[in-house]
């Protein structure tokens, strides 16, 4: 469980099994353990071109789109039935904050309660792993790591490891860091099984249902700052919730984080904004006084909500989307012009975009992605 508020306050938990210590959910990962412990590639940040990316794209840590294009959360909406419950559970997640307020907090977060995104292949060292839990595959192994690197801000200190190299991902959370001794102690963690590239989420082998309560990958559906700075979002994006239900999940979740909890909305329930470009242009048009660079990340988000949508990821305190965390990403985000913050019409952006433009009639649900055509 994430522990977000809207107004940024800290939490308890997050990312792990949400079952009681007692119950943990299976963890997929490694065939070993040992997998796990498996150093740094020598090779920098870049490897070959790979006939299984697209257009020849090389494996590299920014600037290719992870999973493979069956993947649901890079499937678009356009072609996915409407559920047929639609309003209604568009006025669950209307009525998520429970605010009574004519404009809704649906926040970007580029704060904490997010993830942090690191390259192993700038990896330093080894570090010995001790999960506290044994709910993950990472306990007793050993992870690619750098004294530099920090979890994300937040009692949920979560951080992502990436190999480009080999499309290994490794999911962490509650982590302590200990540079003296080359240790990370950890609430939970997994190396995920399969290719971060080209996983199409069709193969049960290849899904990390250990990671975060959907019991999905913790990088699927994190916006990263290259992709604004290319100008699209090719994929959903994430939106941990506070009313998640305990008692039923639907695709593409593998498990049911907190059961018995009281909610009405499925982990793995899928939304997009039902609006037009031009419903788009027409607002970005009303900020005044911000970057052009920022004017153009907006569209950018907006775009990707309605023609991906995003789906419901995780049990939190507050209602915001995920954008990489700024450990890792800060400087980027600055060089892609998303922050610092700028202020127009009163309201702070990126972090309020969504206030006043999305509303309960421009949501709209989508069936589960085993109905997918």
């Amino acid at each position: 469980m994430l522990a977000l508020s809207c107004g940024g306050d800290a939490g308890d938990s997050g990312g792990g099994p949400g079952a009681s210590p007692s119950s943990p959910p299976s963890s997929v990962g490694a065939t070993s353990p040992n997998d796990g412990g498996a150093g740094p590639s020598p090779t920098g940040t870049a490897g070959p071109g790979d006939a299984s990316l697209p257009d020849g794209a090389t494996r590299a840590f920014t600037g290719v789109r992870p999973f493979g294009p069956k993947a649901p959360w890079n499937v678009p909406v356009k072609d996915i039935p409407v559920h047929p419950q639609s309003a209604t559970y568009a006025g669950y997640l209307w009525n998520d904050n429970s605010t009574n307020v004519p404009e809704r907090d649906f926040e970007l977060n580029f704060r904490k309660y997010t993830y942090p995104v690191y390259d192993a292949t700038l990896a330093t060292d080894s570090y010995a792993v001790v999960d506290q839990n044994a709910w993950g595959n990472l306990g007793g192994t050993s992870v690619p790591f750098n004294p530099a690197w920090r979890p994300n801000d937040g009692t949920d200190a979560q951080l992502i490891l990436l190999d480009p190299t080999t499309g290994r991902e490794w999911d962490l959370w509650g982590v302590v860091v200990d540079v003296n001794a080359k240790k990370l102690t950890i609430g939970n963690g997994n190396l995920c099984p399969g290719d971060y590239f080209t996983n199409d989420w069709d193969d049960p082998k290849t899904k990390c249902t250990g990671s975060r309560g959907v019991g999905i990958n913790y990088l699927a559906m994190l916006v990263r700052p290259w992709e604004i700075a290319q100008g699209k979002i090719e994929h959903a994006l994430s939106l941990p919730i506070v009313g998640t239900s305990g008692t039923t999940f639907v695709a593409p979740a593998t498990k049911l984080e907190h059961p018995g909890k009281a909610g009405n909305i499925p982990e793995g329930m899928r939304f997009a904004l039902n609006v037009s470009e031009q419903d788009i242009d027409a607002y970005v048009a009303t900020f005044t006084g911000i970057r052009p660079q920022l004017k153009d990340a907006l569209r950018v988000i907006l775009v990707a909500l309605k023609d991906y949508g995003w789906f419901v990821t995780d049990t939190a305190g507050g209602t915001a989307f995920q954008f990489e965390a700024p450990e890792s990403a800060a400087s980027d985000w600055q060089n892609a012009g998303v922050l610092p913050a700028q202020s127009s019409g009163g309201r702070e952006l990126p972090r309020f975009l969504l206030s006043g433009f999305i509303t309960q009639t421009r949501i709209a649900a989508y069936v589960p992605s085993d109905q997918y055509p």
